[in-house]
């Protein structure tokens, strides 16, 4: 995984183009382990949740 260590540990995962494709009931988990830097999504703009 790539960092994208961009924007502050709450609005990280604006910086993902493909956040709305994450499933409503996990939205708020991502967020959370996106801002505490556990996660990183595939690449800079990209989570890749399916």
């Amino acid at each position: 995984m790539n960092c994208n260590c961009t924007g502050n540990g709450t609005t990280k995962y604006q910086n993902y183009t493909d956040f709305s494709n994450v499933s409503g009931w996990a939205g708020t988990y991502v967020k959370e382990v996106l801002a505490a830097h556990i996660f990183n999504g595939t690449n800079a703009t990209n989570i890749s949740p399916k």
